[in-house]
């Protein structure tokens, strides 16, 4: 199975994705939300891998939170950016989360919907590349 191809169906057919892919259920943001530190800012700052077009993000809009969305797939961050234009809390980051520079410690939670399965870590069978960030530093 060639693994990228298969993450990389989902931006090929984004309008079709974006219709027809289930959101997720709210339970699931809350809970996030209960954990997500009482740190004193103005609002808490998230970091979402793989945002697709945005199905987990929009939960996220009541809460008093930023969300910086990495995304690989260029129609999806259109999809994305186009969806939270009027949001500037939310910004669509694209490339591939292995790839993209980020600064340590900017988040107080990290979390992935479901792209995980798209990720490539480190020693994962010798594909990909030998990023170790600060999130995933000592983890197998």
């Amino acid at each position: 199975m060639d693994w990228r191809n298969e993450c990389e169906m989902f931006d090929r057919t984004a309008d079709y994705y974006d219709r027809y892919r289930p959101g997720y259920p709210p339970e699931i943001i809350g809970r996030i939300t209960e954990i997500i530190p009482q740190n004193g800012n103005d609002h808490a700052r998230l970091l979402e891998i793989g945002a697709g077009s945005g199905k987990a993000t929009e939960l996220f809009l009541p809460y008093d939170v930023s969300i910086d969305c990495i995304e690989p797939g260029e129609n999806l961050v259109r999809k994305g950016r186009a969806r939270f234009a009027a949001y500037p809390q939310i910004r669509y980051i694209a490339g591939r989360f292995e790839d993209v520079p980020l600064p340590a410690n900017a988040y107080d939670v990290v979390f992935s919907a479901q792209s995980f399965v798209c990720c490539i870590w480190r020693g994962s069978k010798g594909q990909g590349n030998d990023r170790e960030t600060e999130q995933t530093k000592g983890s197998n």
